[in-house]
């Protein structure tokens, strides 16, 4: 009941919010998308997909979009739409061919909601560079509000899992982890160190693009935030990406991203004098990442276990299936084929947990699934990098300078984590969304431009 109650009161208050301002119901429900957990839910009869939080945010965000007055172009002609809907076709393909049909049918309707349909809402509604950083804003405050509740969680043992229980996920197939991990309100402690490594980068960029001294006190108290709920998940995956990330956004933002990223450098050294056990706690944990014959080390090595797991099975498949996979799911409906692996003297343990999103791509929707992917990452990036080197404004390049470090983030974390979490998913095709509107816009201007210039050459002649 509780559930029901929770998902009504999210609905009309997006609803309420969107009626006023289309951005401004935009953004709460991105807020309340990144934040509550996926285990505000409603269990249907077997078979059918369950009614969560974010799918009724979801569908009420569709019916605003589709009843609106505001104009928008079909997928086909905005930049990545095309993409997306070969990875459409593709995805499809892949799913009628999996012996698991009613598993990946559902991850395939999943693929259409949050990865087709998040884009889709976002292309519509955002307009200019104001409306992005408003919708960042939102995300951000989602972010930081979820490492508030980690640190919560960890000094005073308050789990939103005892609410909300998190058990094993009979739709996405994947285990929350220990009890006693701090997970806030996400799956996994490794999922919720990539959410408070997003909102991080976030805040980090805000407090080196504002040159204002307002607000820069709660802005560096988010940073710090999500840093310390980061540091909690105690996982190194994110940690990786996001040092890749910042080194992006330190070479985006230029003089002012090396002035803080040494300020930056000079804080974390204080906080590890003045705590030496943190120094400790982080040297272990890289210390063992490559000794095989600690628990992190062959958790680490595992990552090149499921690749060659997915490569080896891809090598024994037919045409079909290693052009489309074996469907949304099937890499754990499968694992009593792949045998057992030791990751540690005398442990030996079957290939269930895929800890690398690549290899997991691979395996169900194949060699094409994985080059669209790639291509739809390395277009966005590519292009992104490009408008902010091009573009004169200033809010659209800090937008496009967030945009681009979001990308880059996601697109290291899939080499160490299986992103099963559908908040990240949200951010992720949210991003998506925003380098689809600035880029389409900028090359607008750039044609009005050009077409000016001719105009004015040729009355000059």
């Amino acid at each position: 009941m509780v559930n029901i109650v929770l998902m009504l009161l999210a609905a009309l208050i997006v609803r309420h919010q969107y009626k006023r301002d289309c951005i401004r119901g935009l953004g709460g429900a991105f807020f309340l998308l990144v934040l509550m957990p996926d285990s505000i839910r409603v269990a249907l009869p077997s078979g059918l997909p369950n009614v969560t939080i974010h799918r009724v945010l979801l569908v009420v965000l569709s019916l605003c979009t589709l009843t609106s007055s505001l104009p928008s172009a079909p997928l086909t002609r905005v930049s990545f739409g095309r993409v997306l809907l070969w990875m459409t076709w593709s995805n499809l393909a892949s799913t009628l061919l999996s012996p698991f049909f009613l598993v990946s049918a559902k991850r395939y309707l999943y693929f259409l909601m949050e990865v087709v349909g998040t884009f889709w809402i976002v292309r519509k509604s955002v307009k200019s560079a104001d409306d992005a950083r408003r919708l960042l804003n939102c995300i951000g405050m989602g972010l930081a509000a979820a490492a508030a509740i980690a640190i919560v969680e960890r000094y005073l043992g308050l789990k939103i899992s005892d609410l909300f229980p998190q058990d094993l996920d009979q739709e996405r197939f994947y285990w929350s982890g220990s009890s006693t991990d701090i997970t806030g309100t996400y799956q996994h402690r490794i999922l919720l160190g990539l959410a408070c490594a997003l909102g991080a980068l976030k805040y980090l960029q805000d407090l080196m693009s504002d040159t204002s001294k307002s607000g820069k006190g709660l802005t560096f108290l988010c940073a710090v935030g999500c840093l310390t709920a980061l540091y909690f998940s105690v996982s190194r995956g994110p940690w990786l990406a996001f040092g890749i990330g910042f080194i992006g956004l330190v070479g985006m933002m230029g003089t002012r991203g090396i002035k803080w990223g040494l300020l930056l450098a000079v804080l974390v050294l204080s906080v590890l004098l003045a705590r030496p056990g943190i120094w400790t706690t982080i040297s272990d944990l890289s210390s063992s990442t490559f000794d095989a014959t600690t628990l992190k080390g062959s958790s680490y090595q595992w990552r090149f276990v499921v690749i060659e797991t997915a490569l080896a099975q891809m090598s024994k498949a037919g045409i079909l299936n290693e052009l489309f996979g074996f469907g949304g799911g099937s890499q754990i409906m499968n694992m009593s084929e792949f045998g057992k692996y030791e990751i540690a003297p005398g442990i030996r343990l079957p290939v269930a947990s895929w800890d690398c999103e690549y290899a997991v791509i691979l395996y169900d929707r194949g060699w094409l699934g994985l080059l669209l992917l790639l291509l739809l990452s390395g277009m966005g990036l590519a292009r992104i990098a490009q408008l902010v080197r091009a573009t004169r404004d200033a809010a659209t390049r800090n937008v496009s300078v967030s945009v681009f470090v979001g990308l880059l983030f996601f697109a290291t974390a899939r080499t160490n984590v299986a992103l099963y979490a559908p908040q990240l998913t949200y951010v992720e095709m949210l991003l998506l969304g925003l380098a689809s509107v600035l880029l389409d816009k900028a090359m607008v201007e750039n044609q009005k431009e050009s077409k000016s210039t001719q105009y004015a050459a040729k009355q000059g002649g």
